[in-house]
């Protein structure tokens, strides 16, 4: 009697594993794609949607009272940061950060056109500042020109300290590279207007130490290192070298 051969006898059907195989997996395929497709397509419409609210925020914050209002926040934030920058710059760049945070934060309350979270408010702003101080230091850096065009943000180095134009971006960024104990003093005394008595009551004196860092910041913004004798530590009997006090 003659055996089956199962090994030839199984051999026909191979074939058609093999196709239903393909056919499976190309279905997978199709589905995955189809799947896909249908993903990047609600991606692109939340992200028109997010477009849609940048603009609108934006449109707001660009209006009268709420463009007063994120103003005068701009100032609170170049006070407190010891910064020189022109507000309407940082106020447009300020709106900008606002206008793409706030619309991916649905739940942010808005009155009459702003934000009424105040803190969150100055984070934006505190974070365009630091993007604009980056963008300068890295502009210098590299050995570039300051951009005197509707892009240019250094007018009041222009006006508050004579400083020509072209010379207020490496005024700027050698200003804030100093400490910020040293650009709080040189606000506290020239910019606030502080008295000397003040300022040390402050916790910023000593006042020989508030020289110091008063000239720092003059040095740094008005290019005098090579014109200004350094200034000496105070003396014994007190009295401090190579200048006046106070």
């Amino acid at each position: 009697m003659i055996e089956p051969n199962n090994t030839m006898d199984s051999e026909p059907w191979q074939p058609v594993v093999e196709a239903r195989a393909e056919l499976d997996l190309v279905a997978e395929l199709e589905s995955l794609a189809a799947t896909e497709t249908e993903r990047f397509a609600a991606l692109e419409k939340e992200q028109a949607r997010a477009t849609e609210r940048t603009a609108k925020c934006l449109f707001l914050l660009r209006r009268g009272d709420a463009a007063r209002r994120l103003a005068a926040v701009c100032q609170q934030v170049l006070r407190e940061g010891w910064a020189f920058m022109d507000t309407d710059y940082l106020s447009t760049r300020s709106a900008e950060v606002l206008a793409r945070d706030a619309s991916l934060a649905p739940g942010l309350i808005w009155q009459h056109g702003f934000p009424c979270d105040s803190h969150w408010v100055k984070q934006r702003v505190a974070e365009a500042l630091a993007d604009v101080l980056l963008e300068d230091e890295e502009l210098y850096s590299d050995g570039g020109a300051v951009d005197l065009g509707e892009d240019f943000h250094h007018q009041s180095l222009v006006h508050s300290f004579g400083i020509e134009p072209h010379r207020t971006l490496a005024a700027s960024v050698r200003f804030h590279r100093l400490s910020e104990r040293t650009r709080r003093s040189f606000f506290a005394l020239l910019v606030e207007k502080l008295s000397v008595e003040r300022c040390v009551a402050q916790g910023l004196g000593p006042r020989h130490h508030l020289r110091l860092e008063v000239r720092e910041g003059l040095k740094a913004l008005l290019f005098l290192e090579e014109h200004w004798p350094a200034v000496g530590e105070p003396q014994p009997n007190g009295e401090e070298g190579n200048h006046a006090s106070f």
